[in-house]
């Protein structure tokens, strides 16, 4: 593992809420049906198919979400495909980071559904395209399988009042104290986490992958801003810092989301230390 190994971003090479239909077997259980295929077309011009509704809550602005998808030309010629990377794209809906015929489209879908897009090009790639990749006033057509909706917890405050630094100036808030031993050099301990960039858009965080974060303290595998701050943490504490460049990602940034000689905030929940493994394990 590296120290990289903290930074999953958010990648990504592109960029009317439907009612479930429901019945009841004869257990009792209810159960989803596929959606009817019809044609929705919005105020915008956008057209939307539900092939399948999914389960659970829908998509709400600000929430991210894991989705496998194709892109077509008006030709039928795909132009995109995460299936043809063999991973879903993770994007957060409702702050522009995909197009805004997906801004439109998206909304309304639940964990499961799969749901056909055909956007204008006016909610695409418009009169100019992408060279050798999409034509100029092209009309196309996404096919979309929402995988998973993850929601990361609101951002915690850091009153000014309430800042403390350390001597390498990492600012932090104690936002809930922990109890028990604080870790030791090669301890492995388990967190949550999210990490933001001083605009405050995230960049990163364990809530999306739906898994809380291992690493062993104080021997290189995450940043040193990490390593000091976790060394001085116990589990169950809860702790917002905001750690500088150079002990960060330095100025050289990192994976092309975090630019040259960025301060990150991190919001910290420590979870636990992990017991040591016994030689015969």
């Amino acid at each position: 593992m590296t120290k990289n190994s903290l930074l999953v971003g958010v990648v990504f090479f592109l960029m009317m809420s439907a009612c479930d239909r429901t019945e009841q077997s004869s257990a009792g259980e209810i159960t989803y049906t596929p959606a009817l295929p019809v044609d929705t077309v919005l105020y915008s011009g956008l057209t939307i198919r539900d092939i399948e509704l999914g389960i659970g809550a829908p998509i709400d602005s600000g929430d991210y979400f894991s989705t496998h998808y194709t892109g077509y030309l008006s030709n039928g010629e795909i132009f995109d495909s995460s299936f043809d990377r063999g991973m879903p794209i993770t994007f957060q809906l409702g702050v522009g980071q995909v197009l805004p015929a997906w801004e439109q489209g998206v909304p309304g879908m639940r964990s499961g559904g799969k749901r056909i897009i055909i956007a204008p090009p006016e909610l695409a790639y418009g009169s100019t395209g992408i060279p050798d990749i999409i034509p100029p006033n092209d009309t196309l057509r996404f096919e979309v399988e929402l995988i998973s909706i993850h929601r990361i917890p609101p951002m915690w405050e850091m009153h000014d009042d309430e800042i403390r630094r350390t001597s390498s100036e990492i600012q932090y808030v104690v936002h809930q104290r922990g109890s028990g031993e604080k870790p030791r050099i090669g301890q492995r301990v388990v967190v949550h986490y999210t990490g933001y960039l001083p605009d405050g858009r995230v960049f990163d965080s364990s809530y999306l992958r739906e898994d809380a974060f291992n690493f062993q303290v104080g021997i290189g595998q995450v940043i040193d801003g990490w390593d000091q701050v976790i060394s001085d943490m116990r589990p169950g504490e809860k702790r917002s810092v905001v750690i500088p460049a150079e002990l960060a990602y330095g100025s050289e940034g990192a994976g092309g989301i975090i630019p040259a000689d960025t301060p990150l905030r991190f919001d910290i929940e420590f979870l636990e230390i992990m017991p040591a493994r016994s030689q015969t394990e």
